[in-house]
């Protein structure tokens, strides 16, 4: 805003030698004006000219310069004294509107060039004289826009010259760009005689950033035409034998590529958007050459309030008001913010601050964190701000140095960040109102401007639980890569739960555990490469539950039980199930198929693996890292049952968490064989259609002992989006491109060895139709034969991807 008006006064300056006995006189006036315009550069029309007592009034007076597009002055009234020799002693002008439009630097340049060209031809005395008026404005309002989207309105705009220099005040001022948009209120600039900063001030800065995070959305809608069904599964790498705990989990040789769905679309833009050094110190040369030099040394320019909103997905985050200062100390320029106002109470502890030292020549940027712990509330963090509740109680406080070397190279930091007695409403978190959460973050290390970064030491805690992380983070224009680290430190299991906030473990908080738990392992990949992803882990999970409570005790499945259902219309509603119940049909009354159909499209380890399947861990991850989004899961059978018996479909972290300690919990206390008998007796098939038996009757018109190996490999291929996909069931039999998919899964599993080659050319020659409720029902078939798995078969050595 200083380009603005510093060029006015400029500007403004043609109007301040109308001289002599000619003030009288609306024409010789206008000469006058047009002479000294000219003279100057400048194109200036003058509505009307009014004559006084040693005063000369200019009406409708509009400027503008010659060869510069994009700068219009409107002055509707500017009056011009003069002296006893009727020489121009001062000029008022009393309202108008200064309009530009163009980059700021661009008109800068222009104008400079122009007044260059004026001092040029201008003589000596002339430019002393006109140096020497007085100049008044008041009132004025200056508007910027440029091409890019940004705006600027400067309104109640004041500019006093005299000998001593010049004095600028601004009522309002809103600066906005497609990124950020600044708030000021009641601004002051003094320059001195040279048109160097001398001294500024501004009693509020509110700066609001713009862009608010999207929602990234991975589930196409309910309903639509023709739905591709889910890709196909990595049955080889399922069928990986992991070492205990996990370790090792990395491609063999010859193992098939993981397939990514055909609806993904890959995400344009980086895998990990790290900034780069050598574009923020470019950015700060700018400051330095345009900025900085004009502070005179031992001057301060001062913010009484500055504020800062940034936007979330659940809403605005405010940042204080609280002081900004900044001070030129020989060649350096020190800026410090602090959390301390005015108004504030004393507190014992010392404010949270950020003071960073700029060299204005050579030198390295440094930027220091410290102090506290502060409240939230006196960091100006409104409640219900991003979730945030209780803010006068939660605190926070830090320490931390960052550094940007001079030639831009690297930027390394130091950080360590520590929350307390947090309270949120965050439902990505949980759905409850989380309490007491005590948070620690701190990382050291480097980022360089080749895009590699270096963590050489990173931590966080949530209370009794820590997790620790080295390694490297590398984005390059073509690829990134990553070389990690971790390790989660022996704790006991009770420790972790009983610190950790109630509301993130809201179903097995009453529960006593025994034992400990810590974990250890890297991940490695290029995304040149992915295929060679390594993900090489260690978990030990001593962790068992000694006091369980009734909803999640095992007795509660062995008769007749409800649990919780999702209606067509989205309410929640109870059904009945379990052996004994209607709905319920024991597993060596379900076709033996169906176990084959699960296990090939769901989970192939399930057999072997005690409630999590290492090897998909790596797959999901790698299909993931290739469409740069999430595309495919990693869930068990054992998973997916602890989620339909248990928790709630609305995705949160305590939801995630609760479901890894449910799901150990439920391979600890059943067999494989009663998880098997659960899932495929609470599974959703469709809309309001739970459990294999309502499924049998809803597709088919049939017991789950007669379903046939196309019939059951159809059921488990619409798991992955059961509402999506059920509406297939209205054309009266499966889509010829959904049987393709069927007759594919079919091979997979007899290459699998989980059917025989005789059962195999049965089912190819199968095709699927539904029966429409109402109609009559098909004739009965006799049960279903077939080999009951137990434990898992290897593959057939001459196992191929089906194209």
């Amino acid at each position: 805003m200083a380009l603005p008006k510093k060029r006015w006064i400029t500007l403004g300056l043609l109007v301040l030698v109308v001289g002599g006995g000619s003030a009288a006189f609306g024409p010789i006036v206008r000469s006058k004006v047009q002479r000294t315009a000219t003279a100057r550069h400048l194109d200036v029309v003058v509505g009307g000219v009014r004559p006084g007592f040693f005063k000369v009034g200019l009406r409708d007076v509009h400027v503008r310069p010659e060869g510069v597009d994009g700068i219009d002055v409107v002055l509707p009234e500017v009056d011009v004294t003069l002296t006893a020799g009727l020489a121009p002693r001062s000029v008022i002008v009393r309202g108008g509107e200064i309009t530009l439009h163009g980059e700021p630097t661009e008109l800068r340049d222009k104008l400079r060039a122009l007044r260059k060209e004026k001092d040029d031809d201008a003589a000596p005395a002339a430019t002393t004289a006109a140096s020497s008026l007085d100049v008044e404005a008041e009132d004025l309002t200056v508007k910027l826009t440029t091409d890019a989207g940004t705006t600027a309105e400067a309104n109640g705009v004041r500019v006093k010259k005299d000998g001593r220099g010049t004095t600028i005040s601004v009522q309002s001022a809103k600066i906005t760009d497609p990124a950020l948009a600044l708030a000021l209120g009641i601004v002051e600039v003094q320059l001195d005689e040279q048109g160097n900063l001398a001294r500024a001030s501004a009693d509020s800065v509110n700066v609001s950033l713009l862009q608010r995070p999207k929602e990234l959305s991975t589930t196409a809608a309910a309903g639509a035409d023709d739905p591709p069904p889910p890709p196909l599964p990595p049955p080889q790498a399922a069928l990986t034998k992991p070492g205990k705990g996990g370790k090792g989990v990395k491609p063999r040789k010859g193992e098939p590529a993981v397939v990514v769905a055909s609806t993904s679309t890959k995400t344009e833009g980086p895998l990990f958007p790290l900034p780069d050094p050598r574009a923020l110190r470019a950015k700060l040369a700018l400051v330095r050459k345009e900025a900085l030099p004009r502070i005179p040394k031992d001057s301060a320019f001062a913010i009484e309030k500055l504020t800062l909103t940034v936007p979330t997905a659940e809403g605005d985050v405010t940042l204080g008001p609280g002081p900004l200062t900044v001070k030129r100390e020989g060649d350096v320029v020190r800026v410090a913010f602090s959390s301390d106002v005015k108004d504030a109470s004393p507190q014992k502890s010392p404010p949270l601050s950020i003071e960073a030292e700029v060299p204005i020549t050579q030198g390295d940027t440094t930027i220091a964190l410290s102090g506290g712990p502060v409240s939230f509330a006196r960091l100006g963090l409104k409640e219900g701000a991003g979730g945030l509740l209780h803010t006068s109680e939660a605190t926070l406080e830090g320490k931390g140095r960052v550094v940007l070397t001079d030639d831009g190279s690297t930027l390394t930091f130091d950080v360590d960040v520590r929350g307390r007695k947090i309270a949120l409403n965050q439902p990505r978190l949980t759905p409850e109102t989380i309490e007491n959460l005590n948070v620690a973050v701190s990382a050291r290390g480097v980022l360089g401007s080749d895009g590699l970064l270096r963590i050489d030491d990173a931590q966080a805690s949530l209370g009794e639980t820590k997790l620790e992380l080295r390694g490297t983070v590398e984005q390059k224009p073509d690829h990134a890569a990553m070389s990690i680290a971790f390790t989660v430190p022996i704790a006991s299991c009770q420790a972790m739960v009983d610190t950790a906030p109630a509301a993130l473990l809201p179903l097995v908080r009453n529960a006593r555990f025994s034992g400990t738990f810590s974990a250890s392992g890297r991940i490695q990949f290029d995304t040149r490469k992915l295929e060679d992803l390594l993900l090489d882990y260690q978990i030990a999970d001593r962790c068992r539950i000694t006091e369980v409570p009734r909803e999640l005790a095992r007795e509660r499945f062995t008769h007749a039980f409800t649990h919780h259902v999702v209606l067509p219309d989205g309410k929640i509603a109870e059904e009945g199930t379990g052996p004994g119940s209607d709905s319920w049909t024991d597993l060596d009354k379900i076709s033996p198929f169906m176990t084959v159909a699960v296990l090939t499209t769901e989970d192939g380890g399930f057999y072997r693996h005690h409630g999590f399947n290492h090897p998909a861990f790596r797959n999901s991850l790698v299909a993931n890292l290739k469409a740069q989004r999430f595309v495919r899961g990693a869930s068990t059978i054992s998973m997916q049952l602890t989620k339909n018996l248990f928790l709630s479909r609305t995705k949160s972290i305590s939801r995630k968490l609760e479901e890894l300690i449910l799901t150990d919990d439920l391979e600890q206390v059943f067999s494989k064989d009663e998880l098997m008998e659960l899932y495929l007796n609470v599974i959703e098939f469709g809309p309001d259609v739970y459990g294999i038996t309502k499924a049998a009757e809803a597709f088919f018109g049939r017991k789950p002992e007669e379903l046939t190996l196309a019939e059951c490999l159809y059921l488990s291929s619409v798991l992955p989006s059961p509402i999506r996909y059920f509406h297939m069931k209205d054309k009266g039999e499966a889509p010829e491109y959904w049987m393709k998919h069927v007759y594919s899964l079919m091979e997979i599993a007899a290459k699998n060895g989980r059917v025989s080659k005789k059962e195999l050319e049965t089912g190819l020659a199968e095709h699927v139709e539904f029966w429409k409720t109402g109609a009559p029902r098909p004739v009965a078939r006799m049960p279903q034969s077939g080999p009951r798995l137990e434990g898992e078969p290897e593959p057939a050595e001459d196992w191929k991807p089906v194209d």
